[in-house]
């Protein structure tokens, strides 16, 4: 499947809210106390903070409702969700509603939601391991599959298996460099001449600013 015909809509507990070229977006969850806080760009993190601080009233929170979760899906020719565990919040439910009306709206589109069973950075991964099964060339169907019915531990050997298929070709670029000697003592040696250059350079500048003798080089 292009990459380009998938967008990935993850609830705002992801804590994440644009990643790399997927296209991704978010919709927030909200705490409402004296006014409403929507967890999106323009939230005042430390506004909201000082403010339920001070409240000494009631609090609550609300997640994304049905037509926020239908905006985010617009245009998308095939969209997924990832969603806060549904024993959490009320998000799963509300895009998985989303979900049906989008289809129903537009029935050559398509539309799934994952329940993440977790909060936090492990719905951003499993939204990367989306894109990255994607650009594999998976399709709809094979990257519902993948997940479908899954746990937690199955998530985060999924997520585990992306994280090291990205550091791989990194790590065996350096392991070629650490088998090239020559070529580390010349990057060791050029440096430490760079950094001794500044160094002096600096310390110059500071002893004629406190009156020191310009030492004699």
């Amino acid at each position: 499947m292009n990459p380009e015909y998938i967008k990935i809509v993850a609830d705002s507990s992801s804590n994440v809210l644009s990643m790399g070229d997927s296209n991704y977006t978010t919709v927030p969850l909200k705490i409402i106390a004296e006014k409403e806080y929507v967890d999106d760009a323009a939230l005042n993190l430390l506004g909201m903070m000082e403010d339920l601080r001070n409240h000494k009233g009631k609090s609550g929170s609300s997640c994304p409702n049905v037509q926020e979760w239908l905006d985010a899906f617009e245009g998308a020719d095939y969209a997924f969700g990832v969603t806060i565990s549904k024993n959490l919040s009320g998000s799963y439910n509300a895009a998985v509603q989303a979900c049906a009306e989008y289809m129903e709206e537009h029935p050559d589109r398509k539309a799934y939601v994952f329940d993440s069973l977790s909060a936090g950075p492990e719905l951003a991964m499993i939204a990367d391991k989306i894109h990255a099964l994607a650009e594999a060339g998976k399709s709809f169907e094979e990257i519902e599959r993948e997940f479908d019915g899954k746990g937690y531990g199955d998530f985060k050997l999924a997520v585990g298996e992306t994280v090291v298929s990205v550091l791989k070709p990194l790590q065996d670029r350096m392991a070629d460099i650490a088998k090239d000697k020559a070529y580390v003592d010349n990057v060791i040696k050029t440096n430490a001449e760079k950094a001794n250059y500044f160094a002096n350079k600096t310390l110059r500048k500071v002893q004629k600013k406190v009156g020191f003798p310009e030492r004699i080089r």
